[in-house]
């Protein structure tokens, strides 16, 4: 082989063959979504809008300088000495209320409820 070459193995459909139907085609057509638009529109369309849309909310709520004011605040260690950002305890403690409300959001949209 050629240096730079790559092996490329093609599924080459002869039309004009007499074995060979135009389901035989459609199917091949369809069974080869390789194309990057169209995988780009299937990623798009799978996406839980209901609850993307909730985790950003709920960010920015968890993540605000309010919540670490007015919640954080009231847990010893969770707070800088200054008051003004969150120690190591405190963005673990945001992170996991993150995470458990985005398990109840996604159960409550898998079984419809939301």
């Amino acid at each position: 082989m050629a240096k730079g070459k790559k092996d490329v193995d093609y599924d080459v459909i002869d039309v004009d063959d007499e074995d060979c139907s135009d389901d035989d085609v459609d199917k091949k057509k369809k069974s080869k979504k390789n194309d990057f638009l169209s995988v780009g529109i299937d990623i798009l369309g799978n996406i839980n809008y209901k609850v993307a849309i909730f985790l950003f909310l709920v960010g920015l709520i968890i993540f605000s300088d309010l919540f670490v004011n007015k919640v954080l605040n009231i847990i010893d260690g969770t707070v800088s000495t200054d008051g003004t950002s969150t120690t190591t305890k405190g963005t673990v403690l945001q992170l996991m209320l993150l995470c458990i409300l985005y398990i109840v959001v996604d159960l409550l949209n898998t079984y419809k409820i939301i």
